[in-house]
């Protein structure tokens, strides 16, 4: 019998034999994969028994095998293992991708079951299998920040802190006593670092000494594991009172003396308008306010207030003349009041206590004094009056 027809007829078994097993078996995906398996090998395996020599028709067979096993695909099956005719490699494709171009591609309807098929491009050069190095360095994004330790609170020392601390001895301050009081307290004490801070201060007309000792006790890592402070206070001499020292001039010293706060104006001008009514009786003129002589009567006021006396003579200015001879000031009269405890001050009770005594009223009425000044200062519940007069 002729090739040609020997051909013709072994293709018709097999398309036979493999219609039978489509139609009748039905598959699953796990058996289609089987019986394709079975079916591919079984088709190559009958004709490479018949025709061994001819690779032609091998190829063929091979081909053809593809087609049927596709339409069985068709029925669930995502892939099969098959041999790479070219390259004589095992491998597994997808049977969209097998199919010859001569043949459409016939899309599976049912959504596929098994894992999406691998590639079938064949990778050009082959995946190292060396494990990658880790680096060196870890990024910094990553890095965690160490834990912030807990701040230490400074405390006073103990009651049992060693009592014979001498500030001018400066080796008392980290005696023996002073370091078995900190090891025993606290454990892993490595070092001690001290601290010491001096200020002076007047109080109650002494001179003060505050001494502050800061014990900064820390472990052998240098992180400190207690702050305590020792603090005293010692009397280092007695202050006398500074003598008040007088501005050159009147307008200095009535700035540095005179407090806004303290003057009574109300009551000066009160007392002016007593005074002159008291002298137009008598039939005499009038008396003219003059601004030197009521900075002089303020001054003269709060120095009594300032320095607590009630005097013509002055602890810080002498008496009036030599008041006046200081601020170039001609010679002046002069009249002083003290009043303390009364619920209210007025000018009406001030007038009278000057004008019932004969030398202070004498003063006030001198037909030869044609100026005058007032000066009414209130301290706590005291008020001094001057009045000067010119």
């Amino acid at each position: 019998m002729p090739k040609k027809l020997i051909g013709i007829f072994l293709t018709a078994i097999f398309m036979f034999t493999v219609g039978c097993t489509s139609a009748v078996d039905n598959p699953t995906v796990d058996q289609s994969y089987t019986n394709n398996k079975q079916i591919e090998d079984g088709m190559l395996k009958n004709f490479s028994q018949k025709e061994p020599k001819d690779e032609k028709k091998l190829t063929a067979a091979a081909n053809f095998a593809y087609e049927e096993i596709e339409e069985i695909g068709d029925k669930g099956t995502q892939k099969v293992p098959v041999e790479d005719i070219e390259n004589n490699d095992d491998k597994e494709i997808s049977l969209s991708t097998a199919v010859p171009s001569t043949k459409p591609t016939v899309i599976p309807s049912a959504k596929p079951t098994k894992k999406p098929a691998a590639p079938t491009a064949k990778p050009t050069s082959k995946p190292s299998n060396k494990a990658t190095e880790k680096p060196t360095a870890s990024s910094s994004s990553n890095k965690t920040a160490p834990p912030t330790s807990t701040p230490v609170t400074k405390i006073r020392v103990g009651s049992n802190f060693p009592k014979n601390i001498d500030p001018d001895d400066k080796s008392s301050y980290k005696s023996d006593a002073v370091v078995k009081y900190f090891t025993d307290k606290y454990k892993g004490i490595a070092l001690f670092d001290i601290k010491i801070d001096t200020k002076e201060y007047v109080e109650d007309g002494y001179l003060c000494e505050n001494v502050n000792i800061l014990y900064d006790c820390s472990n052998s890592n240098g992180t400190t594991i207690a702050l305590e402070y020792y603090e005293d206070v010692r009397i280092l001499e007695e202050v006398k009172p500074q003598e008040p020292q007088p501005a050159d001039t009147l307008d200095g010293e009535y700035s540095r003396i005179v407090k806004s706060n303290t003057i009574q104006s109300d009551i000066e001008d009160e007392i002016i308008n007593l005074i002159n009514e008291s002298r137009k009786k008598l039939g005499v003129q009038s008396l003219k306010v003059n601004s030197q002589l009521t900075k002089i009567a303020r001054i003269k006021s709060t120095d009594m207030a300032l320095n607590n006396y009630f005097s013509h003579t002055s602890p810080t200015y002498g008496d009036n003349r030599a008041f006046a001879k200081k601020y170039n000031v001609k010679n002046f009269g002069e009249n002083i009041q003290y009043r303390y405890g009364e619920s209210s001050y007025s000018a009406q009770v001030i007038h009278d206590a000057f004008m019932d005594s004969p030398g202070h009223r004498d003063n006030r009425m001198q037909d030869r004094y044609t100026n005058v000044g007032i000066g009414v200062i209130l301290l706590g519940s005291k008020i001094y009056i001057t009045e000067t007069f010119r």
